[in-house]
């Protein structure tokens, strides 16, 4: 199945689905769109949906998980699982001193930065530390 775009489109999890379906058009738009570009770039990613928290985990099969996309109502947090281990090109990490293991990445609709392919970049970096740790 292909999207308008010609990338593949994964199927939405159903949860996830549910989930957005309860937020704002424009973070939902966004959620799915971080969604839709993480998976376009690691296909390897495998998805799971969080209900307690109304959240996506993205997993790599050796790397475990590597992020979560938080939809909230004015806005996408996409926390990193070791993100306070990863190097910070851009400067968009938020979260030192108040988180000891994670970092989050905040996205706000209409907003340039970060963008979809900055979120690539910081999922690239995680699956690289995760995958060098497992050595």
């Amino acid at each position: 199945m292909f999207d308008d775009g010609g990338v593949v489109a994964v199927p939405e999890p159903e949860g996830w689905t549910r989930i957005l379906d309860d937020q704002p058009d424009v973070v939902s738009a966004l959620a799915r769109r971080l969604r839709a570009a993480a998976l376009s770039a690691l296909p390897d990613l495998t998805e799971r949906v969080y209900p307690g928290w109304q959240a996506l985990g993205l997993r790599h099969p050796q790397a475990g998980l590597l992020g979560t996309i938080f939809p909230q109502p004015d806005r996408v947090v996409v926390y990193l699982e070791h993100g306070a281990a990863l190097p910070d090109p851009d400067g968009l990490l938020e979260g030192e001193g108040q988180l000891r293991q994670t970092r989050r990445l905040v996205f706000m609709p209409g907003a340039g930065v970060p963008t979809p392919d900055q979120l690539i970049t910081y999922l690239d970096l995680a699956l690289e530390h995760a995958l060098g740790a497992a050595r």
